[in-house]
Formats: C-alpha cells, sequence, structure tokens
C-alpha cells in the first residue's frame, strides 16, 4: 500500500506527514477511519528507531486531532493505536467512536416457586414435591440501535445510522423448569 501511496496512485491518500503516509480507511466502519502507514514499511512498531517510532506516534497524534476536527468533533475521544495488519505492516489506526444517549428497560429475571400439596407428593412417592420456574433476559425495551446496549461498552461502531455491535452477542433469553421431590 506504501508503494501506491509514493507513486501517487492511491486515491486514499490524505496527506504525506514526517512519518509516512497518512490514509482514508478503504471501508469507513466508523467515520473518518484512517489510517497511518510508516514510510519506510516496518514489520512492527518497536523496528523503528526510538527517534522514527517518536515520530510516528506523534504524527499519530496529529493525525487523531484532525480526523476530530474534520468529523466536527463528534466525540471528546479519538481512538488512536498501532497495530500490525495481515501482512506485517506496521500501521496505526485513528478514527471517532460511536456515542448515543440511550434509554433502556430490561425486564432480567423472574422466578417462580409453587409448592404442591402433600397429597399430590404422595402420588410421586414422595414426602414434598415443588416446582420452579425461573427465567433470565425476558424483555428489553430501548432505544439502542444495535442489539443490545450491554454487549460491550467499546465494541459499537456507527456507519452511518446504524450502530453495529462488533461481534459481541446479546445476553440469551433463558427458561429454567425445575421439579423437586424430596422424601
Amino acid at each position: 500500500m506504501v508503494e501506491t501511496c509514493r507513486a501517487g496512485t492511491n486515491p486514499y491518500v490524505i496527506t504525506r506527514m514526517t512519518s509516512g503516509w497518512a490514509v482514508m480507511g478503504q471501508k469507513q466502519m466508523l467515520r473518518g477511519y484512517s489510517l497511518l502507514l510508516p514510510d519506510p514499511v516496518v514489520p512492527h512498531l518497536n523496528a523503528l528507531p526510538r527517534v522514527a517510532r517518536d515520530q510516528f506516534l506523534s504524527d499519530l497524534g496529529v493525525l487523531g486531532e484532525a480526523v476530530l476536527a474534520a468529523t466536527g468533533g463528534l466525540c471528546a475521544r479519538d481512538n488512536n493505536k498501532p497495530f500490525a495488519n495481515g501482512v506485517d505492516l506496521c500501521g496505526a489506526t485513528t478514527s471517532i467512536g460511536a456515542i448515543q444517549t440511550v434509554n433502556t428497560f430490561r425486564f432480567n429475571d423472574l422466578s417462580i416457586n409453587y409448592v404442591v400439596p402433600t397429597g399430590l407428593a404422595h402420588v410421586f412417592r414422595a414426602q414434598t414435591m415443588s416446582v420452579a420456574l425461573q427465567g433470565s433476559n425476558l424483555a428489553l425495551h430501548t432505544n439502542y440501535r444495535g442489539k443490545d446496549p450491554n454487549v460491550n461498552a467499546f465494541s459499537t461502531v456507527s456507519s452511518g445510522d446504524e450502530t453495529i455491535d462488533l461481534g459481541g452477542l446479546p445476553q440469551p433469553r433463558t427458561w429454567w423448569l425445575k421439579l423437586s421431590l424430596g422424601n
């Protein structure tokens, strides 16, 4: 990817920075998603000499500030993180996290226990008998745009008008029925 930046054929280039190339992410999972690609290419951040590494991290901060300014300060934080992608090229990303005001009503647990009369317990050759029904995660009413606001506070991204829970699954609704017989 750095080669196309150098050649001037990469349409996603934002600018050449001291330590590398600032480019827009080809897929905008987060508004403002951008990358800083070091030039020269290195396999990981620590492969850069200390001065070059310091410059790279400084440039990453400048890129994060530019993303905040360009997106109108969508939120009060930027998400800068170094990474190594699948082709062992060191890089870093910056993006704006998704923040929304959420109102939620959740009906979490219900438990009902019924002690069966002794006469009916004797039919089952027991002195005592009880039946319990328990349910968990029974209802959720929310204006949250994803599946469940409790999935993970750090796993949401905004893509246009929808919110995506990245890999997180909502809590399952579960039911238990328990029959207890005592002698």
